[in-house]
């Protein structure tokens, strides 16, 4: 019975350890893959979204994929709870996180509908963003530079 005790306090006390590192609620969405909840700014782990003011072209034609890429985040977290697991941090302070909307990963869905690419090396989102080129969704209906690219060279 002791035994017994003692098990369910540890598996409490890691319930509880786990719910306080989980950060959730209402999101803000900051660009196509950062987010804020709770105060925290969140950048989704795993995928790599156009810049704010990055341009892609579409029929002869330019247009803002970075805006394009904040308001698919938008559609997907508007309205709803989100939460959040850290998993670190990048070179700039800003903590990564696997985060899910009403249950279904953010970042995924951002890679489905092709306006985030995984980050390199990066191979859970592979099958994922081999669809989303295959069908021709979101980035891949245009002529795009990878956003990792278009940071190195715009000043």
């Amino acid at each position: 019975m002791r035994c017994l005790v003692s098990s369910i306090i540890l598996l409490a006390a890691s319930i509880s350890t786990a719910s306080a590192d989980m950060i959730s609620g209402p999101a803000t969405v900051l660009d196509g893959d950062t987010i804020e909840v709770d105060g925290q700014m969140i950048r989704l782990e795993g995928i790599d979204a156009p810049e704010l003011g990055q341009t892609c072209i579409r029929f002869d034609k330019e247009v803002d994929c970075g805006i394009i890429a904040r308001a698919a985040l938008l559609d997907l977290v508007t309205a709803v709870e989100v939460d959040c697991e850290p998993r670190g941090s990048q070179h700039d302070d800003i903590m990564t996180a696997f985060c899910t909307a009403d249950g279904f990963d953010v970042g995924g869905n951002m890679v489905y509908t092709g306006w985030a690419l995984p980050v390199p090396g990066w191979t859970a989102y592979d099958a994922i963003k081999d669809g989303a080129a295959e069908d021709g969704r979101g980035l891949w209906a245009t002529e795009f530079v990878e956003p990792w690219v278009w940071r190195q060279n715009t000043p």
